[in-house]
């Protein structure tokens, strides 16, 4: 069970957002830092996604994983955020923490998002157009695929997703639809 670290970012409009990080336990050598990025469902929190970590079984990226506004152990009425852009918006400003933080490029940044945060992180790709090489997985309201940039074959088994997506990554490979 990889150690788990708990931090704060500072969003665009100055509130304090908790996240988990989970650092590489064996980094890949002379390439650069890679980061798999967690995003939870909308009613949970980033504690209960963490055994994705561990599942997916890739020493070689570090993990990270928010509470959004409103959730877990982050600030704000529960649930709520002032608006969908706002939480989109908090998306691109995690990210460009973890890459002045972490020293991650986004080129190596992979997401991995259920129900609302699917959405979410599927808002921020369209809206912010992040250059993300190693391909999204999001899984949408009640497990059906949500097709943004590269997602999961569509009614994929998830134990065969899950070697499948951790295969191509090892490899640095695009997961393909």
């Amino acid at each position: 069970m990889r150690e788990q670290q708990e931090h704060t970012f500072s969003t665009h409009d100055g509130v304090e957002l908790f996240y988990r990080h989970w650092p590489a336990t064996a980094p890949a050598g002379d390439e650069p830092r890679k980061a798999i990025l967690l995003f939870h469902r909308g009613h949970e929190h980033s504690g209960r996604i963490a055994h994705l970590v561990d599942e997916l079984d890739l020493p070689q990226f570090d993990f990270f994983a928010w509470d959004a506004r409103g959730h877990g152990q982050s600030p704000g009425a529960r649930g709520d955020s002032p608006s969908f852009a706002t939480s989109a918006r908090d998306v691109q400003t995690f990210c460009e923490h973890i890459g002045a933080a972490y020293s991650i490029e986004e080129e190596n940044f992979a997401v991995v998002a259920q129900s609302v945060g699917a959405v979410i992180a599927a808002t921020w790709v369209h809206d912010y157009a992040p250059k993300i090489r190693a391909g999204t997985r999001l899984a949408g309201v009640q497990g059906q695929a949500v097709r943004a940039v590269r997602t999961a074959r569509a009614g994929a088994d998830a134990q065969v997703s899950r070697q499948l997506f951790r295969q191509q990554l090892r490899q640095g490979q695009v997961p393909q639809p």
